[in-house]
Parts: structure tokens; sequence; C-alpha cells
């Protein structure tokens, strides 16, 4: 497969350096894959790394200096990764439309010029990658959302979205797996506890696993929500 290019290399700080990349058709699958193969490596000195949506950043446990060295470690990890594999994991989240539950939704019909069906047929029907976590624990930016939803962030955030709030904004959905602030628009709910600081794996999904939303009325969210 063709690796990821590198663009350009930035300091982030003393200790750690920011890595932009040339488009490429599998951006985000192939800087998981990259993230992933550093990791496993376990390079003496780096104790973070942390995808975006078109870069990566490395941490360093001491201040780090960008030379040719630097340079020639990341092109041939970028070369190594290009080869790996993930078999993503495919998960199916109870998602209620409805106003109550998503203050957004209004808005976002009538800046779209769908009607109810039409939204909730077109956002749940689409199958979404978990392209990076981030901003909060947990939450996910999901690309795959269809064009007729694609909408600019909202002018002014709102101070508090609950937690299992699904939002889009741009060309992304976000689920929100804690209760916080919020510039995107919410159109839906899900019951479903995101964000288990008792389970082994605290959250259902991971980096390139599959989402797919299976619409709920307001009495099964009502419902599901009190037996999770």
């Amino acid at each position: 497969m063709t690796p990821l290019k590198v663009s350009y290399v930035q300091a982030n700080g003393d200790c750690a350096v920011l890595i932009f990349f040339k488009p490429h058709p599998q951006q985000t699958y192939r800087l998981q894959t990259l993230a992933h193969y550093i990791r496993q490596q376990r390079v003496e000195g780096i104790v973070d790394v942390v995808p975006a949506l078109d870069s990566l950043m490395l941490m360093f446990d001491q201040p780090i200096r960008i030379d040719d060295r630097i340079m020639s470690a990341i092109e041939e990890a970028c070369e190594e990764s290009a080869g790996l594999i993930f078999e993503p994991q495919i998960h199916e989240i109870p998602v209620c439309y409805h106003p109550q539950v998503a203050s957004d939704l209004d808005a976002v019909l009538k800046q779209t010029g769908l009607g109810l069906k039409e939204l909730i047929a077109s956002h749940s029907q689409a199958r979404y990658t978990v392209s990076f976590l981030g901003f909060l624990p947990g939450f996910a930016y999901l690309s795959g959302l269809p064009k007729s939803l694609h909408l600019n962030r909202k002018p002014v955030p709102g101070r508090q979205t609950p937690a299992g709030s699904v939002a889009i904004a741009n060309r992304q959905t976000g689920l929100y797996a804690l209760n916080s602030p919020a510039g995107w628009y919410v159109i839906g709910c899900t019951p479903v506890t995101l964000f288990d600081r008792e389970s082994p794996h605290v959250l259902p999904y991971q980096p390139l696993d599959i989402i797919k939303f299976k619409p709920i009325n307001l009495d099964q969210f009502e419902q599901e929500r009190r037996n999770d």
C-alpha cells in the first residue's frame, strides 16, 4: 500500500513535534496504522502518540530538536506501517432523534430543508468510521456524514450538552461521551453509556471501528436508559 508522505514537521512546545502529511486517499486509516506502529515499537523517549484528522503528534519525555535523524525515523515509520491491516469492529448504537433529547434538531431541519423522517433516514443509513478520539475523553469524530447534512458549526456553542448526544458539524458526526459544552448541532441522543470507567476498555469503540446508528423512539430511549 502507498505510505503517507510527510508534508512538514513543526515543534509543538519543547517536548513534542507535530507532523503534517500530504493528502492520501486513506488518510484516516494510514494515520491510525502509523500511530499503532510507533506505539508498538516502544521507542525510548516517546511518551505519547496522538493522531488527528490530518496530522500526528509525538510527545517526548524531554526537549526534542527536529533534525535529520528525526525526519528519517518518521519517514521510515511511514514506510514500515504502510502494510499494516486492521479488522474494524462494527458497533450498532441506538439513537433517539426527538426534540426532547436533541436540542438542535429543529434548527437542522430548517437549515437543511429536510423533513424529520428524511433526516433520520439519511443519518442512520450511513456507515461511519471512527476517525479519531479527542476534545474530551471518549469524544468520537466520525467520518461518513451524508452531504445533505453538512453544516458549519453553530455560531454560538451550547454551554451544556448531555452525555450520549449525537451531533453534526462540517462533514462529521460527533459522539459526546461526557457532559460538555458543544459547538456542534445535536440531532439525537443514545441511551447507551459511552464512557464507563468500570469497563475494561472504558469505551465501546476505537479508531477505525465502524458505527451504525439504529433509530429508536422516545419511549424506547427512556426504557433503555433506565436499563443501562
